[in-house]
C-alpha cells in the first residue's frame, strides 16, 4: 500500500543528552519566554545536524530541540512535562494545533533533560507561504511554563523541475515509502521504494464526472542508459474520481543494485486524456550505495 504525505503533525520525545553543554544559547530566529521552566539551549535540527536556515522545503521534517530544561517539580524522582504546538499563518490563521504531545507520560528521570518536538511540514501547511510555529512546555505537577516561537518560510522542492501546460498542482515531493520521509537532499539509495507525488492536481477536463489521466515514467543515468521506462503507467486503469486525483498522482520507483552513473534523471509526465493539458517533471538524483 502506498504511503502519501497528507498532513502535518508533531511528535514530542524526551532525549538523554550526553554531549557537552555549549552554554545558554537560543538560536537566531527563535524567541523564548521562561515562566518557571528554563532551558539552556534551543535550536532547530534535521534530526542530526543543526539547521541555521529558517526556509524549509515542503514535506521536510524539522526538530525543535530544548536542551537543559529545568524548573519542574519532581515526584518520586520524576518530572512530568507536557508539550503543545500550534502554527499560525502570516495572515493570522491557526492552520494546525496539537495539544498534549506526551500522551502517555509516565514521568522522566532527571537524567533526561532534553525535550524535542518533531514537525512534518505538510498539508495543511503549504509552500509559498510564511508561518510562525509556537511551542509551549508546561509542568504537569506545577505552574512552570516555557514558550517558544519561530517564523519560517516554506518552499517547493527545487530538485523537482516542472513544466506546466494546462495542468497545475499544489505540492510535489519525492518520498521514501519505507521511512515515510520526504527526500529533500536529492540523494536516494538502492532497494529503496520511492514515490514522486503531485498533490492537488488541477486543470483537467471531466467526462461524465470522472477524470482520465496518463502517466509516463522514465529513469536514465548520466551515460544515457535507460533504467526504467513506462509509456503509460495508467494504461488499463480506467477513470478516477476527483477526490482520488487531488489526494495525489504518483509514480513509484525502486532501483535494484547494479552499475549506475550518477546523477540519474527521473522523468514524469502526466497528461489529461480528455484534453491537451499536461505536466512534465524532471528530478536529478544521486544514488548512494
Amino acid at each position: 500500500m502506498k504511503k502519501y504525505l497528507k498532513y502535518a503533525f508533531t511528535i514530542a520525545a524526551p532525549l538523554v543528552f550526553n554531549s557537552c553543554n555549549l552554554g545558554g544559547s537560543i538560536a537566531d530566529g527563535i524567541s523564548v519566554k521562561e515562566e518557571g521552566v528554563s532551558v539552556d539551549k534551543v535550536y532547530v535540527s534535521d534530526g542530526k545536524d543543526e539547521l541555521k536556515t529558517r526556509t524549509f522545503t515542503y514535506g521536510q521534517n524539522i526538530y525543535t530541540n530544548f536542551e537543559g530544561v529545568e524548573g519542574f517539580n519532581f515526584e518520586n524522582n520524576k518530572y512530568y512535562p507536557q508539550m503543545s504546538v500550534y502554527i499560525v499563518s502570516k495572515e493570522g490563521d491557526t492552520v494546525m494545533k496539537q495539544d498534549k504531545l506526551y500522551n502517555d507520560n509516565a514521568g522522566f528521570g532527571k537524567e533526561i533533560n532534553v525535550l524535542e518536538g518533531r514537525l512534518i511540514l505538510a498539508n495543511p501547511i503549504h509552500s509559498g507561504k510564511e508561518y510562525t510555529v509556537h511551542y509551549t512546555i508546561t509542568d504537569q505537577k506545577g505552574d512552570g511554563r516555557l514558550y517558544s516561537e519561530m517564523d519560517f518560510n516554506l518552499i517547493k522542492d527545487d530538485n523537482i523541475q516542472v513544466e506546466k501546460n494546462g495542468l497545475d498542482f499544489q505540492e510535489a515531493y519525492i518520498m521514501s515509502q519505507k521511512t515515510g520521509e520526504v527526500i529533500t537532499n536529492a540523494e536516494i539509495g538502492f532497494d529503496q521504494l520511492l514515490l514522486m507525488d503531485f498533490q492537488g492536481l488541477n486543470g483537467y477536463q471531466l467526462k461524465n464526472g470522472m477524470v482520465s489521466l496518463g502517466l509516463y515514467v522514465k529513469m536514465t543515468d548520466s551515460s544515457g542508459n535507460v533504467v526504467v521506462e513506462n509509456k503509460d503507467a495508467f494504461s488499463g486503469r480506467g477513470t478516477m474520481d476527483e477526490n482520488t486525483v487531488k489526494q495525489g498522482i504518483a509514480s513509484t520507483m525502486k532501483l535494484s543494485r547494479g552499475k549506475l552513473d550518477n546523477p540519474v534523471k527521473w522523468e514524469m509526465r502526466i497528461w489529461d486524456k480528455n484534453s491537451d493539458a499536461e505536466l512534465k517533471a524532471v528530478a536529478e538524483l544521486t544514488v548512494k550505495n
